[in-house]
């Protein structure tokens, strides 16, 4: 017997009678025997494989200050790397970072190191079932090391996390400073809209799964945070994950003495399938009379495929 999936399904074993894997089955028939091929319907998932941003300048030239390269396992995010140029200038070195990424039975591990220097960042964060129950995050550098990590997490019944609290000690130089750290998310129109009381920030998401979403709609890079892929099948914290995608984000900021708010705007174009994984995409930065300050672009290649 030989199990042959039409377009777009595959072949999911053999139940009943026989227990295999193997697309061609051989029988002996001794008696009556009730055997059923599985077949399930193949689903096409994308994930972003580079990404590349541009500031625009005044003059019209239009200058590359970041660039991400993502490597997988399956759907699985397992290494990236960054570099960036803060200054945005072309005048300074770019900065390099390189993430690793280690998931084992619900918990995930990511390790990132800046190239030729002490500094490290790790983050630990652990799962059970589709609630995220501890976050850890050790900062090291050459002159001390800053740990945090979570004392408690709270859910709401809709939107995800409603807040969340832990200790921060920081270590420099054999001098110990320990503080408290809490944050409470605040949600509105159905969580499409959320922030949270210690920033003054509001974001707003469009109704559409995130550029950076994987076969578990799980979201990513500018659908909030890209921690979000390490979850191994939890739930993106804080957030509905049918509507990740980022619209807009409103804040207020201290500068020079003053507050001021101020907006980033995405405006997404030139989308690969469906509306789902925009190829190129607009972020501006506006001030409070919405007037534009900065413009930046951004290129994303994908790389797709097919599981069930």
């Amino acid at each position: 017997m030989v199990a042959t999936p039409e377009t777009g399904w595959a072949f999911a074993g053999w139940s009943g009678d026989a227990d295999s894997m193997n697309d061609t089955l051989v029988i002996v028939m001794n008696q009556q025997k009730n055997i059923t091929a599985e077949f399930r319907e193949l689903v096409t998932y994308c994930v972003p494989k580079e990404l590349r941003g541009y500031d625009h300048k005044e003059n019209g030239d239009s200058l590359l200050f970041l660039e991400y390269q993502f490597d997988y396992q399956d759907q699985f995010l397992v290494a990236y790397s960054k570099r960036i140029d803060y200054q945005k200038t072309n005048e300074y070195p770019f900065t390099v970072v390189d993430v690793e990424v280690e998931y084992q039975g619900g918990k995930i591990r990511s390790v990132d190191h800046r190239w030729d220097s002490g500094v490290k960042n790790e983050h630990q964060y652990e799962w059970n079932g589709m609630e995220l129950t501890e976050l850890r995050y050790l900062h090291t550098q050459s002159n001390g090391t800053e740990t945090f990590k979570t004392e408690k997490i709270e859910y709401s019944s809709e939107c995800g996390i409603s807040e969340f609290d832990g200790i921060n000690i920081q270590n420099s130089d054999g001098a110990v400073d320990t503080s408290y750290y809490f944050v409470d998310f605040n949600y509105e129109n159905n969580c499409l809209t959320n922030g949270n009381s210690i920033s003054n920030k509001k974001t707003t998401y469009e109704e559409t799964p995130s550029i950076f979403s994987d076969l578990k709609g799980m979201n990513g890079l500018f659908g909030a945070s890209y921690t979000a892929l390490f979850s191994e099948g939890g739930i993106v914290p804080g957030l509905n994950k049918n509507n990740l995608r980022i619209e807009s984000e409103s804040y207020r900021v201290y500068r020079n003495r003053n507050w001021v708010s101020e907006q980033k705007k995405y405006t997404y174009k030139s989308f690969l399938d469906d509306n789902l994984y925009p190829q190129y995409f607009i972020l501006e930065y506006s001030d409070e009379n919405d007037e534009v300050m900065e413009m930046n672009s951004f290129t994303v290649s994908y790389q797709c495929s097919e599981t069930f």
